[in-house]
């Protein structure tokens, strides 16, 4: 949901305080340059955004983002085509687990 957050680092600090001390938060989101392209390729086609993002992350900057209070464990990106996972030059979504800094 962190796409639809309007106050990310604020969930972030919130999230820290209330995990255990070995626990992870997985990150899943729309990729920015996937809508980006996305977009441009449907432009004329009546595409519709969604509305309820406040911003679209890549990876660089939610690893930015968390980077404060969080340890990235796992990160790649990925799309989903016929039901299975696929790797492709620029995915549709994001995928992040974090692990708690012991700061």
């Amino acid at each position: 949901v962190i796409a639809h957050v309007y106050k990310p680092n604020i969930l972030l600090k919130k999230f820290k305080k209330i995990l255990k001390k070995d626990g992870i938060i997985i990150i899943i989101s729309p990729n920015k340059y996937f809508k980006f392209f996305y977009f441009f390729i449907n432009l004329f086609n009546k595409y519709i955004p969604d509305e309820t993002i406040s911003k679209h992350y890549s990876i660089n900057d939610i690893v930015k983002l968390a980077s404060k209070n969080w340890r990235v464990l796992e990160k790649f990106s990925y799309s989903v085509n016929e039901k299975k996972i696929d790797y492709k030059i620029i995915n549709s979504r994001i995928f992040l687990i974090l692990g708690k800094n012991e700061r």
